[in-house]
């Protein structure tokens, strides 16, 4: 299962690799300005101990998702791959999430985005935006 998901990324690992190799020049995409003004809806993923919940969502561009953690243990949801995040480096609350508080994200870039818990990488989810 780990090899299919990897290998769904290959591309997008390839272009990363290519960029690299041709100069790229260094710059963050985390510092790339968002394209949502605000959030214009909300959702909410419970973070569990072993899972997410729902581990598929589906919402529209520039909607916040709040990561709920209601498991007993710390929580760290981030963009794939673990451990750089790098498909979508904002979206990586740099810390964990301890039981009983949240962390908030604007999904501000349509696409299907897998992420999984910093802490426990074998704990993956998705987030489909849309436009």
């Amino acid at each position: 299962m780990a090899i299919k998901r990897f290998l769904k990324f290959l591309p997008a690992l390839s272009l990363v690799i290519i960029a690299a190799a041709c100069g790229s020049s260094g710059s963050s995409d985390s510092q790339r300005p968002s394209l949502c003004k605000s959030a214009t809806g909300s959702a909410t993923v419970l973070l569990k101990d072993g899972s997410f919940d729902p581990a598929l969502i589906t919402v529209k561009q520039c909607t916040k998702v709040t990561f709920q953690n209601v498991g007993t243990q710390p929580h760290w949801p981030a963009s794939d791959f673990h451990p750089t995040h790098g498909i979508y480096p904002e979206f990586d609350p740099k810390r964990n999430v301890d039981p009983g508080q949240s962390w908030s994200f604007i999904f501000d870039r349509i696409g299907t985005w897998h992420y999984h818990d910093h802490l426990s990488p074998e704990v993956t989810g998705t987030v489909k935006v849309t436009n």
